[in-house]
């Protein structure tokens, strides 16, 4: 539990370098918990993906050449032991549309909501830019617990679906 709370904690101080490496720890010692390998996760995307968030955050280039396998390699782990946490595979989907503008649609990511179990309000950020007074509630829950707890990952979200 030490590991996973070191991990967050680095998080929201946005010590990103150090929260990588104490997620990959806690994913090695702990008692898992699904969100922490959709942070870890979301962090190497991000270092993959955004070479100005990378270089402002002082993320090691050998964590960023690899961040673009080790981001698929967690998410893969992750649904081996979570198979039924719809959240895995919309960041599966969602990530690989950012990285080379693959389709995904408003129809994918709800079909990803039906076949999974357990779901939590994540993939509403993406269905709310496609109909925001449709998803507009799920869009309120989540943007609340996002301010809550300010991770790398809800940060993002919340940039996205805030009202300015």
């Amino acid at each position: 539990m030490e590991y996973s709370k070191n991990a967050i904690n680095f998080d929201l101080a946005k010590k990103y370098r150090e929260a990588i490496h104490e997620y990959e720890v806690a994913l090695q010692k702990e008692t898992l918990d699904v969100n922490l390998y959709i942070n870890l996760a979301f962090l190497y995307w991000l270092s993959a993906s955004s070479f100005a968030w990378a270089d402002k955050y002082e993320i090691p280039m050998k964590v960023r050449e690899r961040a673009i396998d080790r981001y698929k390699e967690v998410l893969k782990e992750a649904k081996l032991k979570f198979p039924e946490c719809a959240e895995l595979y919309f960041w599966e989907k969602y990530f690989w549309h950012r990285l080379v503008f693959d389709s995904f649609t408003e129809e994918d990511t709800l079909k990803i909501i039906s076949e999974h179990a357990y779901c939590t309000e994540v993939p509403y950020f993406f269905l709310y830019l496609f109909d925001k007074k449709k998803y507009g509630n799920e869009r309120n829950k989540l943007l609340k617990k996002c301010m809550e707890l300010p991770t790398a990952k809800n940060l993002y979200i919340e940039s996205i679906i805030e009202d300015r």
